[in-house]
């Protein structure tokens, strides 16, 4: 490649090609210089002056999108995976508790969670760990054979017989 016989081993932006950029190396294979083309992952772009593909409004010159540049020494403001589930769990227990009233109570379809709602307003969704269910006489998570009510797990063990 001309490029890098011009330049030597680096890599370098091909111009009018934002996505792409040539990896050039010594190659006593090769006898000389040889390069490659390569591409920046999709919504990136090849910044010349760093040696790495980023995003357009961080780079300079022809490529950049005329976007302010992300700043790298801060977060962005996208909320955890945790945060969105515990927002989507403290909203299911709320609107459970305004249709069920206080006291503690057993999800209708799945006997594994319970929703505790308090005369204060305060409502709370859990959830009993893995083979439990919440016994509702009881008060606490238990196995599905002690109970009477039609909360069942299937038994692995008697699959197939």
């Amino acid at each position: 490649m001309e490029l890098c016989q011009r330049n030597g081993p680096g890599m370098y932006a091909i111009e009018g090609q934002c996505e792409q950029y040539v990896q050039c190396y010594d190659s006593a294979l090769m006898g000389g210089r040889g390069g490659r083309v390569k591409k920046c992952s999709t919504g990136l772009v090849f910044d010349a002056e760093t040696k790495v593909c980023d995003f357009a409004e961080n780079v300079k010159g022809a490529c950049h999108n005329n976007k302010p540049a992300y700043n790298k020494g801060e977060k962005p403001n996208v909320p955890e995976e945790e945060e969105i589930l515990e927002d989507q769990w403290i909203n299911d227990a709320d609107e459970f508790c305004k249709q069920n009233g206080v006291g503690t109570h057993r999800h209708a379809n799945d006997c594994s969670v319970f929703y505790v709602c308090q005369s204060s307003g305060q409502s709370d969704k859990f959830h009993c760990p893995d083979g439990l269910v919440y016994n509702t006489k009881g008060g606490y998570c238990d196995w599905a054979d002690n109970l009477e009510d039609g909360c069942f797990t299937r038994n692995l063990y008697l699959v197939g017989y």
